[in-house]
């Protein structure tokens, strides 16, 4: 069962390292049971994500620069 809300200290994850260059991630929420996950994700500029879906939902918001991808 999922949480309603919660608090997360964001300030004190550690950023890890991604499997390509130039991204970086904090893991904020992960339901392991049901695959639903949330990430801050950090990427260098000219940093580059392969094609990959997502199954139930993924949502975007784009704090600083700018995010291109097959949808726009």
């Amino acid at each position: 069962q999922l949480v309603a809300s919660r608090f997360v200290n964001v300030d004190e994850l550690p950023w890890e390292k991604a499997q390509f260059d130039g991204v970086e991630y904090k893991t904020l929420f992960l339901d392991k049971e049901s695959g639903v996950m949330t990430v801050l994700l950090r990427m260098a500029p000219g940093a580059h994500l392969p094609d990959h879906e997502h199954v139930l939902a993924e949502q975007t918001f784009v704090l600083e620069g700018r995010l291109v991808d097959s949808d726009g």
